[in-house]
């Protein structure tokens, strides 16, 4: 891999990590003050806060730390930098529609935006959330490892990330996006070595069968039949469906349900695998 010129824009990302440690600690944004928006994400990575364009969360040693990007200019997850707010791509506003959004760079967490209000949800575990489905779902069906890039490009120091979903794929990070690679036939990713390796050296467990299931269809929210409360975010689980829960947002209420084979855990109020719910 050729060694690219140092991006001035970069080479200021990084140093604001270290200027940002002096702040004071913030484990998420204000819409869920529970959920670590650092948890599993590699030190380094830069994440959006989903309520202001110009600011950023820089995470270390899985904590947050709140960033402000110089006046004029947006923070973009993707390129991992503030730029002009025309190169960049601010994180959705939320309306009065319904939407799910991936929180980029940390696949197991997601941002509902419902009636209005954005609010940062966490799959349980080690699922990953699901753009395609807009739920939590097994990370082999998802093989996101975008959490594990960071923007800035060390060749003395090459991430590589095994894929969840095959045995013989793997993954390098490349200005803060992860690059898929496929081994040769007959052989498997051996994060040990950090490369391509004979079967028996590797202990994966991939299934080629679980490597083809397929995602669960989108399917359109029905209203729920329930009294919501008047104020605040809250979710409730369905007393006739295992895999359905209640969401209300400020007195509105929508039925949402978990990906096949998962069922809903009203103390963490996730979507997890029946035998880590308690009876």
């Amino acid at each position: 891999m050729k060694t690219q010129k140092k991006d001035p824009l970069a080479v200021i990302m990084k140093n604001l990590i270290y200027a940002t440690l002096a702040l004071a600690v913030l484990l998420a944004c204000s819409t869920s003050a529970e959920i670590n928006i650092c948890k599993g994400v590699k030190d380094g990575v830069f994440l959006d806060d989903v309520n202001d364009c110009s600011k950023y969360y820089t995470c270390m040693g899985q904590k947050a730390y709140p960033g402000d990007c110089p006046a004029g200019l947006h923070f973009s997850s993707i390129t991992q930098r503030c730029d002009d707010p025309a190169k960049t791509q601010c994180f959705p506003k939320c309306n009065a529609t319904l939407k799910f959004y991936n929180y980029y760079k940390t696949c197991e967490k997601f941002v509902l935006c419902f009636d209005g209000v954005p609010v940062i949800q966490e799959c349980a575990d080690n699922l990953q959330f699901n753009a395609l489905t807009d739920r939590c779902d097994y990370a082999r069906n998802v093989d996101c490892v975008a959490n594990m890039c960071i923007g800035i490009n060390d060749p003395n120091d090459i991430a590589f990330v095994p894929s969840h979903a095959s045995c013989d794929a793997y993954y390098i990070c490349y200005s803060g996006a992860a690059v898929q690679f496929q081994c040769a036939a007959g052989l498997y990713y051996n994060h040990n070595i950090k490369g391509c390796d004979l079967k028996q050296n590797v202990n994966c467990t991939i299934s080629a069968k679980s490597r083809n299931v397929l995602p669960y269809a989108k399917m359109p929210p029905s209203k729920a039949d329930i009294r919501c409360p008047k104020q605040g975010v809250h979710f409730y689980p369905s007393p006739s469906d295992k895999a359905a829960y209640f969401a209300c947002s400020n007195g509105k209420g929508i039925v949402l349900t978990c990906s096949p084979g998962l069922i809903y855990d009203r103390d963490m109020q996730a979507c997890r695998e029946p035998q880590n719910v308690k009876k």
